[in-house]
This record gives structure tokens, sequence and C-alpha cells, in this order.
């Protein structure tokens, strides 16, 4: 965090502190780090059976929505992609989610595709349930998409 003061005495102080703290790791820290190297197994496959899930999650979405989406599959890693058919503009798409239906994706555009993308990341528990809102949202409230 950010301190600003004019007393010498508590920049002097805290300078002392801050030295001590940025230092090295914490012992909390290294704690830490070495009890999750010693259950790596256990994290990784717990997040794997995850993703694994919202995979079949999304897949069920990209064909009842595949009128309106082209699904890129993950090829590694936790990220998918959903492209729009239709000349949509996708920043302004995941704007209006956010405001509508409180989902956060982020649009291509943030990461220079040139192409109407969605980002969609597998990682969380919460994901059917934003699949959810977005197929919700798709139905009820985004109309000014047109489908060809």
């Amino acid at each position: 965090g950010w301190v600003a003061t004019q007393s010498a005495q508590i920049h002097e102080g805290l300078m002392g502190i801050k030295s001590k703290s940025t230092l090295c790791d914490s012992t909390g820290n290294q704690f830490l780090a070495s009890l999750s190297l010693r259950h790596g197994h256990r994290i990784v496959s717990q997040n794997l059976k995850l993703v694994r899930q919202n995979l079949t999650h999304l897949k069920q979405f990209a064909q009842t929505y595949n009128n309106v989406f082209e699904w890129l599959p993950p090829q590694a890693g936790s990220i998918s992609l959903l492209k729009f058919k239709t000349h949509t503009d996708a920043y302004a798409f995941t704007i209006e989610l956010a405001e509508s239906a409180g989902v956060l994706i982020l649009p291509g555009d943030l990461f220079y595709m040139q192409e109407p993308y969605i980002r969609l990341s597998l990682g969380s528990k919460s994901f059917p349930e934003a699949v959810n809102q977005i197929a919700h949202f798709l139905d009820t409230k985004f109309s000014w998409i047109s489908f060809y």
C-alpha cells in the first residue's frame, strides 16, 4: 500500500519496516508455498475436475447458441473463446452483459483480436451460473444482435 506523511520520524520508521518486509519472503509465504507443493497433485486434480465440468457446460451452451457463436474449445489450459457469427461489437456486448446480468467476461478487443470474440475462463466454481446468466441475457435482453 501507500503511505503519505510529512513526519520524518514516521517516514523513517515505516522505511525500516518496509526494508525488512520486502527484502525477502516472509516465513508465512515460505510455509504456504511448501504446503502447496506437497499437495500439488490434489490441487491440480481438483482444478482439472472443475475445468472439465465447466467445459461440459460450455459445450452445451455453444451447441444451444450455435446460431450466435462459433466455439473455439481450449487447446490447452482453461481459456475458451466464443466468436460472434455476426458483426457484433464484442466490447459493447460485454459491457451490456455486465450491467444487465452482473457477468464479467472479457472481449477479444482487449487481446488485440480483430474478430468479435469473447473470452471465458473455465476455472471458476460459479461458471455454470454465469453461463446460465449469459443464456438468459441472450434470450431476453440482448435485442440488438442480428442472427443469420
